[in-house]
């Protein structure tokens, strides 16, 4: 109590600010998220294959070469991190998740009090209700996405860049410093979402340029990729040391280029990107409707410094919407980037010229209708009915348990899907390169999967069946079934079925 009262107002409010926003969220990935405690196991197939690499890099086996994956090598760093944690959950992941929400939060305030927006609550409950409406999006999925964990990077770039344009201050050589390494991370840990750094340079450019500042652009180029170099080292080196720099480079950029894309033409992919684009908009409208009303209203300032915030925001969110988009592929979690232009719609809100008590009443009543939006985004993510079942009551952990009663060092493959947590829950470490089929379609994949069998090197096989699909039950004359467990998730039914191999 001493200390607190030898603290000045300003340090008494910045404490109450961190712990407010460390216990929000708390609450908000507890129930958010399938990593959080409240589940028995995160059921989305990305973070268990996340887990399973990150897993093996921890106990020695090298990305691409000895386990493949298609992200990037810090997804699978991080997540041998969060293994050695917890070894046997996803909860050193959540604990990432409660950093990392709490993160966005502080940065959604301090773009609020850029724009005067001030008073301890009122920028609490603000940037909570945005950070709620991302994480209670249909967008979020199950939580444990490249996605999820680009969120404050991309926030401190547009934090970092407003700043600069409301002083009329230059940027520095460390903000390109910093850029370009956070740009790196981001790079080698999906690709697909550096488009938001195209668009901040576009913007920088635009800058430059309307301010006749060109000899800053060779500083500018330098140190941004001086960045993007100390980004991209600690991959370097453990590649090198493992003399796979060749694998990580073919795997990561050339594999994802060529095989992870669809083959439309151009003006196929561009249709199709806007499809996907309007589509995420509208299957999120917890944050999506706060981004563009935020985008319309920004894009009307055209006076002073304006010009530029509104270049800012318009250039970053169409080259990252592109970037994202282009390859002709959409996944619901592809949507989760554009939430950092959130906050801008609660800043067009907060701005917007009523009375007092019109306002207070216009507020409350969007507050109301955001909450409840979220309220039911829980429900609509699809996984709220699996708080209640308990761990050994799911596939993967009755399957573990009848595959450990049934042999010691038992192999397993999980074969024409994607990871599904039977890694995880068995504690088994894959002893195969291509431990799941991929949504790439490497040849080598598809042919490995099958030589796997053939020559009898699992002693169990998991199959996903799901009808309509390409998920089927697995017919090898070496396999015989020894059980079988559905499981719902969002509106369909996945059927888990065990093999084991024939004596």
């Amino acid at each position: 109590m001493k200390i607190w009262s030898r603290l000045s107002k300003q340090q008494k409010n910045t404490r109450c600010i961190y712990a407010a926003f460390a216990v929000i969220a708390l609450i908000i990935t507890l129930f958010s998220s399938e990593c959080s405690p409240v589940y028995p196991i995160n059921t989305w197939v990305d973070p268990n294959c996340f887990m399973t690499v990150g897993k093996a890099v921890a106990k020695g086996k090298v990305i691409y070469r000895d386990i493949y994956e298609q992200k990037g090598p810090y997804v699978y760093f991080f997540h041998a991190l969060c293994y050695l944690i917890s070894p046997d959950s996803f909860t050193g992941v959540w604990l990432f998740e409660v950093i990392n929400c709490f993160f966005v939060m502080l940065t959604f305030r301090k773009i609020l009090t850029l724009y005067a927006i001030d008073g301890t609550w009122r920028t609490i409950w603000l940037s909570s209700l945005a950070t709620l409406g991302i994480y209670f999006s249909y967008g979020f999925r199950k939580g444990d996405s490249v996605e999820e964990f680009c969120l404050p990077m991309l926030l401190y770039v547009v934090y970092l860049s407003l700043k600069r344009i409301k002083a009329s201050e230059n940027f520095k050589k460390t903000d390109f410093l910093l850029i370009g390494f956070i740009a790196g991370i981001v790079f080698w840990m999906k690709f697909s979402i550096v488009g938001f750094f195209v668009g901040w340079y576009i913007f920088y450019l635009y800058r430059v340029f309307h301010e006749k500042d060109l000899k800053s652009i060779p500083v500018s180029v330098l140190f941004i990729l001086l960045g993007v170099a100390l980004a991209t080292l600690p991959p370097l080196a453990y590649f090198g040391v493992n003399h796979s720099i060749k694998t990580w480079l073919t795997s990561y950029i050339y594999d994802n280029l060529f095989f992870y894309t669809s083959g439309n033409n151009a003006i196929l992919k561009l249709l199709f990107c806007i499809l996907y684009l309007l589509g995420a908009i509208v299957s999120n409208l917890q944050f999506t409707t706060f981004v563009v009303f935020g985008l319309f209203c920004f894009s009307r300032k055209c006076e002073g410094r304006n010009k530029y915030e509104r270049m800012l925001l318009l250039s970053t969110f169409i080259a990252t919407a592109f970037f994202i988009y282009i390859g002709g592929r959409h996944y619901r979690y592809y949507a989760l980037p554009l939430g950092v232009f959130t906050i801008f719609g609660y800043i067009a809100l907060a701005k917007l010229n009523l009375s007092v008590y019109r306002k207070k009443a216009f507020m409350g009543g969007v507050v109301i209708l955001a909450v409840v939006a979220c309220v039911a985004g829980f429900f609509v993510q699809g996984h709220a009915p699996n708080i209640f079942v308990k761990q050994e009551d799911t596939a993967q952990y009755k399957f573990a348990r009848i595959i450990h009663n049934a042999k010691e060092d038992a192999t397993l493959l999980q074969y024409g899907s994607l990871d599904s947590g039977f890694y995880l829950a068995t504690g088994i470490l894959p002893e195969f390169k291509y431990f799941c089929r991929l949504n790439n379609p490497l040849p080598e994949m598809e042919k490995a999967l099958d030589e796997y069998l053939s020559n009898r090197q699992a002693d169990f096989v998991i199959v996903r069946y799901v009808e309509s699909s390409a998920h089927k039950e697995l017919d090898d004359p070496n396999y015989v079934e020894i059980t079988r467990m559905s499981h719902k998730d969002f509106g369909q039914t996945d059927t888990y079925i065990l093999y084991a191999l024939k004596e």
